[in-house]
């Protein structure tokens, strides 16, 4: 074995592979089985004392199955030995892809970094303040975390999904796509909270890292610092959208979805929670891939289960353009139907305080009694009525007709839509019409509230009342 210059500690090229009988530092051959012919020796200590399961995951993504034939099974044939691995491969893989030790990067070096970068329109200082304000609230202080990413190749449910648990195995992977021997035709990064008011499972270095290294626009940053308690300012957090179309027709869209999902608590306190879901979505026509990045309110969340059950199944119906779209709706289904069941239970709260209100003859009793508990109960759903539910709906409307805008200019084979395509309109018109029927439910409701209200001060009820 000689000592190599590039990196690796040693280096060995030979036509057939070691006996997985021997020990793992005995380097003899089995005549008649073939296997990558060059063999790397990685110290531990250089590797920044990588586990094997990493390197593993390190060079699946190095050397995908597709560009790289090899054995079926155990290919690259990795050894543990003293402070050191031993593994096969189709080439020598220098020792600084593997350094991920080090110090960490800065936030300033995004949003500044990015290709796309303006001065003069994107104050990078100013971004950078929010976010050293934030990141102690927003980021996890440890170094575990659970971040998943799904990749989806071309061909048949061609699906990949890892889990990353601590820093070094994430930044591995990201050392290993850069640059990309194969990109996924679509990727799908998922972020969660532990739960709704919780940090990001996440800590500051991984996700500036997963920024700078997707290119992601300081767009996604509006929706990313919104998280943790900023859900409850609904007036300033409804539902921030916003899309990029490039002139070659990629895009990128990004936007917050609010929604109301049942908590699990029981009465007397509210059973339903506001919640939301933060969205980064980039299609890049050149190759024809997408990128996508979820932040969860919590682990496990239905939107999350349900992608990770969709892409396991191999569910996507056809072109990759329509998967993309796919995605979206799944989104937007995992939640569409709490509304009706959420406006219902609201409906039903005022009815029973319109009730009480209105069984006494206010111009003849004197002696009218209203609980304040009443008005207090009446006061917090006009709250939840004309303020969260109507700015959620709203929210969610823009982001569908963007998304449909989006769709409108998106490349298409020849500009003509398959019925595929028709059907992918159709289905977000439908989200669209379902949600501005909620939101009239909503606005009568609101209406219906402000009236009663109305009538309890015509008649100075509310002086009665502390009298």
């Amino acid at each position: 074995m000689s000592s190599n210059g590039a990196g690796l500690s040693q280096l060995c090229v030979c036509s057939e592979s070691p006996n997985p009988s021997k020990p793992s530092s005995t380097l003899a051959i089995l005549p008649g089985m073939s296997t990558y012919n060059v063999q790397n020796v990685l110290g531990s200590k250089e590797s920044g004392y990588i586990e094997k399961h990493d390197l593993e995951m390190f060079l699946e993504k190095r050397f995908p199955r597709d560009k790289f034939p090899g054995p079926a099974v155990d290919r690259f044939h990795i050894r543990e030995g003293i402070e050191q691995f031993e593994f096969w491969a189709p080439e020598l893989v220098p020792l600084n892809d593997f350094s991920i030790k080090g110090e960490p990067q800065e936030w300033w070096d995004y949003p500044k970094c990015l290709e796309d970068y303006n001065p003069v329109i994107i104050d990078g200082d100013a971004a950078i303040k929010r976010i050293k304000e934030l990141a102690s609230n927003l980021f996890t202080d440890e170094d575990s975390l659970d971040v998943q990413i799904i990749e989806r190749y071309e061909g048949p449910k061609r699906t990949s999904a890892l889990t990353f648990f601590n820093e070094d195995s994430l930044m591995f992977f990201i050392k290993a796509d850069s640059p990309p021997i194969i990109t996924p035709s679509c990727r799908i990064i998922s972020i969660p909270q532990a739960f709704s008011l919780s940090k990001l499972s996440i800590n500051q270095n991984c996700m500036q890292q997963l920024l700078v290294h997707f290119n992601v626009s300081l767009d996604f940053l509006n929706v990313l610092l919104k998280f943790r308690n900023q859900p409850h300012i609904f007036k300033e957090s409804s539902g921030h959208t916003s899309v990029s179309l490039e002139p070659d027709r990629s895009y990128s869209v990004t936007y917050q979805l609010m929604y109301v999902e049942k908590n699990g608590r029981k009465s007397p306190k509210d059973p339903w929670s506001m919640r939301q879901t933060g969205v980064f979505h980039r299609y890049s026509l050149n190759n024809n891939t997408n990128l996508f990045i979820f932040l969860h309110p919590m682990k496990n969340s239905a939107a999350q289960c349900r992608l990770e059950a969709f892409f396991e199944k191999g569910d996507y119906a056809g072109p990759l353009s329509e998967e993309a779209m796919e995605v979206h709706l799944l989104l937007f289904s995992s939640y569409l139907n709490n509304w009706q069941v959420y406006i219902k239970e609201l409906g039903r709260i005022f009815k029973s305080l319109r009730e009480k209100i209105l069984m006494f003859d206010v111009s003849r009793d004197v002696n009218y009694n209203l609980s304040p508990d009443t008005l207090k109960k009446l006061r917090s759903l006009e709250d939840k009525v004309s303020f969260r539910t109507t700015a959620c709906l709203q929210g969610a409307i823009r982001t569908v007709r963007a998304l449909k805008d989006t769709y409108d200019v998106r490349p298409m084979d020849g500009f003509k839509r398959d019925s595929d395509s028709k059907k992918m309109y159709s289905s977000l018109s439908a989200i669209l019409n379902r949600l501005k029927g909620h939101l009239a439910s909503v606005e009568i409701m609101q209406k219906r509230i402000g009236a009663t209200i109305g009538l309890i001060g015509s008649h100075r009820i509310s002086e009665l009342i502390f009298i």
